[in-house]
């Protein structure tokens, strides 16, 4: 039972260690400073997407609501 408690064990930090280099390459690498922009520049479509969908949403609502009232006037 001490083997595969090791071997797990091992296997653990092995994984740890290779995700922090993975997560230091990314911070730092070649490169990282074009993903982080290209990141930042993705949330901005984002939020642009979801704020043109949400204003569409309320102007149609809006529209409706007063197509509505006009029709029983």
């Amino acid at each position: 039972m001490e083997f595969t408690d090791l071997t797990n064990k091992t296997k653990k930090e092995l994984n740890a260690k290779i995700e922090e280099l993975e997560n230091f390459i990314t911070k730092k690498g070649i490169g990282s400073g074009y993903i982080s922009k290209i990141e930042r520049i993705q949330r901005r479509i984002n939020i642009f997407f979801l704020l043109s969908a949400v204003t569409a949403v309320v102007g149609l609502l809006t529209w409706l609501t007063l197509k509505d009232e006009e029709e029983t006037d």
